[in-house]
């Protein structure tokens, strides 16, 4: 039976993004400094956590299947949560929903390593002259959340969001020469073949009455419906 593999891409374990791959058993995968550079070697999962987060991972049948974990983010939240009395935390950052996150077709994860305008083949090539980036898991994000007692209060696309709030202050604020250059401003915000369907925008809450509008969202789904919690 094919293993599931967990990478750590960073060499501080407590701020990595961990990778996993295949089905099966959970083992990890560690980087490693050898006589040729940095790679990556096998080793036992010993992080409770981490494995506990595994299990809410969908299973994919065979075949090669690599993906990330980022518990820094669920940890941010747990820090963050009992910080705020009353208010909103609104984040932004490009990712997915869980289904599309770990969907099949996804089969080589989201992390990516750019240098010099160029996308590396591998993290580890480049090291200290590089870029390393991985796309965030919104769900776990929203899940975590809602543990610690935040509410989620919408979630949308840049597209959406930012025709929701333009809606709502361009009229207010801009004359018609000023409203119709605003637009064409923010046509590669919005255009969903440029920068509108990339970076996405949750909203978390507490303390806040329900049904108080948020601008942003005027034009999105149910955000529990949508992040499939």
């Amino acid at each position: 039976m094919p293993v599931r593999l967990i990478s750590y891409v960073a060499l501080d374990p407590q701020n990595a993004a961990h990778r996993a791959a295949a089905t099966g058993g959970w083992q990890e995968r560690r980087v490693a400094e050898s006589g040729d550079g940095f790679g990556f070697v096998t080793a036992p999962i010993t992080d409770a956590v981490l494995l506990q987060h595994l299990e809410t991972i969908p299973r994919h049948p065979g075949g090669a299947y690599e993906t990330e974990v980022n518990l820094a983010a669920l940890r941010w939240i747990e820090t963050l949560a009992p910080k705020l009395t009353r208010g909103y935390v609104l984040t932004v950052d490009y990712g997915h929903c869980r289904e599309s996150y770990y969907a099949p077709e996804r089969s080589s994860g989201t992390i990516q390593s750019y240098a010099h305008h160029r996308i590396n083949p591998s993290p580890l090539t480049h090291i200290g002259g590089a870029d390393i980036t991985a796309h965030v898991d919104w769900t776990s994000v929203a899940s975590s959340a809602e543990k610690q007692g935040l509410a989620v209060a919408g979630f949308t696309d840049q597209h959406h969001f930012v025709t929701g709030v333009a809606t709502a202050l361009i009229p207010k604020q801009f004359d018609a020469d000023a409203e119709a250059k605003t637009r064409r401003a923010l046509q590669t915000l919005l255009h969903p073949e440029f920068l509108g369907t990339i970076f996405q925008f949750l909203a978390l809450t507490k303390n806040v009455p329900a049904g108080v509008p948020l601008s942003g969202f005027k034009f999105a789904r149910d955000p529990r419906v949508t992040l499939g919690l």
